[in-house]
């Protein structure tokens, strides 16, 4: 539902301004039963005010028209992504700090998940959900580096798992390569071995001939 303030006119002169399209079918629903007694100014003070949708007295058919559960696939998600934004807001108006970010890719993710267990084909969906991953392990990274104590708390409130590691990664050479490397760094270990002993014997030749 989008939540757009426009302004409307009854066939009885009724006048208001809505936030949404729910407002608008509430406030018809209400103003069409009764005789149009109650009108509203329609000077600019009242044309710039909104309607205010917890004063409706909607009947139970009526609330079962405008509930969620008949909303599209595409509502539910914005919907569910507006509750996450809100849930793991820094402040009112934050909507792209790293903590926000997290919470969207997760939630897309479980929603694209459920998605790629019915449409087990959509190709597209589950490069997208991989793409997902990457992005979120990307800024649980940079979370990360930045304060320990957010990530630590962001992980646990949405029940992701800590496997996040600043470390460099390793690096895992050819077969040929790793084995010339591994001869190489036995070369090494022997040549200091040898230069070892040969001192040692250098140390014992000049005590032998101090004596004589």
């Amino acid at each position: 539902v989008r939540c757009e303030t426009r302004q409307f006119v009854t066939s009885n002169g009724l006048k208001g301004v809505f936030p949404s399209a729910i407002s608008k079918m509430a406030f018809f629903c209400r103003n069409l039963s009764s005789e149009g007694t109650a009108a509203i100014s329609a000077d600019s003070s009242a044309a710039s005010s909104t309607y205010s949708e917890p004063e409706l007295s909607l009947s139970e058919t009526m609330r079962r028209v405008l509930s969620l559960e008949n909303a599209s696939q595409e509502e539910k998600n914005a919907f569910r992504l507006r509750q996450v934004v809100k849930e793991c807001q820094l402040h009112p108006t934050d909507t792209g700090s790293p903590e926000v970010q997290v919470a969207i890719f997760t939630e897309r993710m479980a929603q694209l998940s459920e998605h790629v267990k019915v449409h087990r084909k959509d190709h597209n969906s589950k490069r997208g959900l991989i793409q997902l991953v990457a992005d979120r392990r990307g800024m649980l990274k940079y979370l990360r580096r930045e304060s320990e104590d957010r990530y630590l708390k962001l992980i646990e409130r949405l029940g992701i798992r800590d496997a996040v590691s600043l470390l460099p990664p390793r690096v895992f050479l050819p077969a040929k390569a790793a084995i010339a490397a591994a001869n190489r760094e036995r070369q090494k270990a022997q040549a200091k071995v040898l230069g070892a002993r040969a001192a040692v014997d250098d140390a014992a030749r000049g005590s032998d001939r101090a004596r004589r």
